[in-house]
């Protein structure tokens, strides 16, 4: 990979510190819609609502133009997330949650339980993506309605009985497709969209959004990373794979592995506080404007998963501006970036042995940026080594 380009100083970083200047009569407006039952430094805050309009006002304003990523990257390819649960839950601050890409987030915001998560990603289908999730997740009051709703398969017989995420997503793969039920859970969707909350969506991004859903319809719990005729790079696992996977001591904290778990989900969902963005991590609007958001309120990052976007943007040589945008978040020494690399590293061992296909990794933020500052990264390796 070649290395990156000659890095420009940052300024030293301060605690919950935020730009002043730029900000718009929106951001301050915003600055009024999430609050805490305390100080945010103090532990978990039982998070409140941000309003419908509000909320939209954030998806669009917020967001950048659609980009290109070369995947539909409808579900993860990543078994390994659920390794840095455990110290996650240990050592993160209270406050928000950023991530990129499709429902792995929401093991994160499960067990960090933040007062907001933005989820930021190049691809405008990704935003769409989990507008569908939060229908579903709203309309659906257990994991077995969930499932029969993404997927749109009846329930199977005494299914709200079944416990394990691998009983119950076992029991939805032997249900046929309904195609009737599909239809009607589709225009359930877009009304709970578009008329209960109100969001204006284009003619364009319904048909994109029916895309997405008739994917999940067509594939049923089968489905991966590789679909729709895309060019195989491998097995990757299924979306039955991946609820459940677990830590290294056998635990699963995914959205799926108990009812508390998706009640959670689903609360979060409800107040409008999983807010899915369209922008580029080293472009010059959607990180930004996070971080003025989350300065004003002076919240923040608890932690930031960037899966392995930063390969992709050390390999076009845009990672400096990435950084550059990751000093103006507002953090603590409790702040943390979590990392996916799918790239064999022998100083990276797991408890159990070997080396998974893919490699789940923390560093605290401001060492990160500290490490920039000081010219200690220059190449993507750089990063990884940094990782634990």
């Amino acid at each position: 990979m070649p290395p990156a380009p000659a890095s420009l100083p940052l300024p030293a970083k301060r605690p919950f510190s935020a730009p002043t200047a730029g900000k718009t009569a929106v951001l301050c407006l915003l600055a009024l819609l999430v609050a805490s039952t305390g100080d945010p430094a103090a532990g978990r805050q039982q998070p409140l609502r941000i309003d419908d309009a509000l909320f939209w006002r954030m998806v669009t304003d917020f967001s950048e133009p659609d980009g290109y990523f070369h995947s539909d990257n409808l579900v993860s390819n990543e078994l390994s997330i659920q390794r840095v649960v455990p110290e996650l839950k240990q050592a993160a601050a209270a406050g928000a949650y950023l991530g990129v890409g499709p429902d792995q987030n929401f093991t994160y915001l499960i067990a960090l339980e933040p007062q907001v998560a933005f989820i930021i990603d190049v691809r405008r289908q990704n935003a769409l993506l989990h507008l569908l999730y939060k229908a579903i997740v709203e309309m659906a009051p257990n994991r077995a309605e969930f499932l029969s709703r993404l997927f749109s398969r009846r329930k199977p017989p005494n299914v709200e009985r079944v416990e394990s995420a691998a009983e119950l997503v076992l029991a939805f793969a032997g249900q046929s497709p309904d195609p009737v039920l599909h239809e009607r859970h589709a225009k359930e969707v877009l009304g709970r969209l578009m008329r209960k909350h109100r969001f204006p969506l284009s003619a364009e991004d319904q048909a994109a959004l029916r895309r997405v859903y008739d994917a999940f319809f067509d594939s049923g719990p089968d489905i991966s990373y590789t679909i729709r005729g895309m060019a195989s790079w491998g097995d990757f696992p299924t979306y039955a794979e991946l609820v459940q996977t677990t830590d290294e001591s056998g635990q699963n904290h995914g959205y799926l592995a108990s009812e508390a778990h998706y009640q959670t989900l689903r609360r979060l969902q409800e107040r409008n506080l999983v807010v899915p963005i369209v922008g580029d991590f080293a472009g010059t609007k959607a990180l930004r404007a996070v971080a003025r958001f989350l300065g004003d309120r002076r919240v923040p990052v608890a932690a930031f998963y960037t899966s392995n976007v930063e390969f992709y943007l050390f390999r076009y040589g845009r990672w400096q501006a990435f950084a550059e945008n990751l000093a103006q978040l507002p953090m603590t020494d409790r702040s943390y970036v979590i990392r996916t690399s799918f790239h064999q590293l022998d100083s990276y061992t797991y408890a159990n042995g070997g080396l998974p296909r893919s490699l789940t990794l923390l560093e605290p933020l401001p060492e990160l940026i500290d490490a920039f500052n000081g010219s200690r990264i220059r190449t993507y390796q750089d990063v990884l080594e940094r990782s634990r």
